[in-house]
């Protein structure tokens, strides 16, 4: 792992160039408020995790008194909510979505059971999903990472994540589990193929108008009304992802 000694030839906002032509993204942290804790969880947890579907963490280092940068790997198409939320003449297809929900899928995985420790991300969502530049979607954003020994329960009761995506009992207890992840990954699943942001202004919570959906029997109409209309999706594909769907509500 890198360290101080680090310099970068390049620093442009968030994306800078290493010695040699590497591009990468640079994060900068302050130890305002919990930035020095953030920077911590990143490279205890990040730093030592190998996965193809995980944001890779390159370096680190100080760049002057109370900041901290963080070197990752450079993702060229920038995050998946933007590739959602956005015009159509940008969007990802119904075919990208899905095979960024798996990839995101595999992630959690690694996080849960496969790797020595187990690992909760606590903020699950579109935009912690970062696309390369094949639109392959990896899994960033560790500032809020917990670790702790398979077989244990996370001691932290900080409520911590995103409103409109944390689970009811995270909420209420501030406890995240494995299971709470998995909600999130739910939430985004939600996200991605309804192309609705979890809480919109003037309309009900996603996974409340999903609901209804279900209940009427209509839960293929959830889907982004966008590539229906222009009819960019398989059925059958789409057909196995309110599945995911229900398991949630």
């Amino acid at each position: 792992m890198w360290n101080e000694s680090l310099r970068l030839e390049c620093f442009i906002k968030c994306k800078g160039v290493l010695r040699g032509g590497a591009e990468v993204a640079v994060k900068r942290i302050s130890q305002e408020n919990d930035g020095v804790r953030e920077f911590l969880a990143e490279i205890s947890s990040l730093g030592r995790l190998k996965q193809r579907n995980l944001v890779a963490l390159r370096g680190w280092c100080k760049k002057d008194m109370g900041n901290f940068l963080l070197v990752y790997e450079y993702m060229d198409n920038g995050s998946l909510d933007k590739r959602v939320f956005c015009d159509e003449s940008m969007m990802l297809n119904c075919e990208e979505r899905i095979r960024n929900i798996k990839g995101v899928a595999f992630a959690v995985l690694y996080l849960h059971e496969g790797w020595e420790e187990q690992v909760l991300h606590r903020d699950i969502k579109a935009s912690n999903v970062l696309l390369d530049k094949d639109m392959n979607g990896k899994l960033g954003d560790f500032g809020l990472a917990r670790m702790h020994s398979h077989g244990q329960v996370a001691s932290t009761r900080k409520l911590v994540g995103t409103v409109g995506c944390m689970a009811p009992e995270v909420i209420k207890t501030g406890q995240a589990l494995t299971r709470t992840d998995v909600f999130m990954f739910g939430i985004l699943i939600l996200e991605v193929m309804c192309g609705r942001r979890p809480m919109e202004e003037g309309k009900p919570p996603l996974v409340e108008f999903v609901w209804g959906l279900m209940v009427k029997g209509e839960l293929m109409n959830a889907l982004d009304e966008r590539l229906s209309a222009k009819g960019d999706f398989n059925l059958q594909q789409v057909e196995k992802v309110p599945k995911g769907w229900e398991a949630l509500c």
